[in-house]
């Protein structure tokens, strides 16, 4: 899932778990994605400072960042917000989640998707003091969906696929990781694999899951790397060899 700096540190992907172990995505991890609104006229500091947080200059984004944010500008909020929601506090401010949710939904009410984005991953990050929503969670990405972010298809086809909040539906599921695919996600083209192997709500089709696997694998994605190496070495959807088998699991695990 994505943690939207989108500018999603926050959207920036991975694998959600409610009401189990919550794994955090790439970009709330540290990435960031500078993923801008058709028709977006981002102020040069907010774009400056989206920059110098990409590149670890934490502080002086936020010191570029908090003045445009105050004085409403809805990027410059989400950014403030991802860098306020960071447990560790690494990234230019400390840790404070309810200033973060504060920033975010200041930036959502301006139709500001990534922010969206970032309040659904808020709801499904356990914060002290708010806890787990599932609602929360899938209604904010349901949000940023609609307001034109695809990759928020990767999230909300998580819910689908789990039945985390909603019913199982796998045509669903693949309705909003087909989107998020098309837009680039590796981590949606990840789940169309899995889904293809494994048979959810289709056949088992082994050529189109290595497809989606060689994919997302290319973009260095672990989990697709290791599916791969696995179909080398069994030669499901694909010829067996052991050696791509082996270099596959060596890159995945290292």
């Amino acid at each position: 899932m994505r943690f939207a700096i989108f500018t999603g540190c926050l959207a920036v992907s991975a694998t959600m778990a409610i009401a189990q172990e919550v794994t955090l995505t790439d970009e709330v991890q540290g990435g960031v994605d500078l993923i801008d609104q058709v028709g977006e006229d981002i102020h040069p500091d907010t774009q400056a400072a989206r920059e110098l947080y990409i590149a670890g200059d934490y502080d002086a984004a936020m010191a570029l960042a908090l003045p445009r944010a105050e004085a409403g500008d809805p990027v410059a909020q989400n950014l403030v917000g991802v860098a306020l929601t960071e447990p560790d506090s690494c990234c230019g401010m400390a840790y404070d989640p309810a200033a973060g949710l504060a920033m975010y939904e200041a930036a959502a009410a301006q139709g500001d998707f990534r922010a969206w984005n970032n309040i659904g991953l808020f709801w499904q990050n356990d914060h002290p003091g708010f806890g787990l929503d599932v609602k929360k969670a899938h209604d904010a990405n349901l949000a940023s969906w609609e307001l034109g972010n695809a990759l928020a298809g990767e999230n909300l086809g998580q819910f689908y696929l789990n039945g985390w909040g909603v019913g199982i539906d796998y045509d669903q599921a693949r309705h909003y990781f087909t989107a998020a695919y098309q837009a680039g996600s590796d981590d949606a083209a990840f789940h169309l694999g899995d889904m293809a192997y494994f048979g959810y709500g289709q056949l088992v089709n082994y050529s189109q899951a290595f497809d989606y696997f060689d994919y997302a694998a290319r973009r260095d994605h672990a989990e697709s790397v290791a599916s791969l190496g696995y179909m080398y070495l069994y030669g499901e959807g694909t010829r067996s060899d052991l050696t791509s088998a082996y270099l596959l699991s060596d890159r995945a695990y290292r």
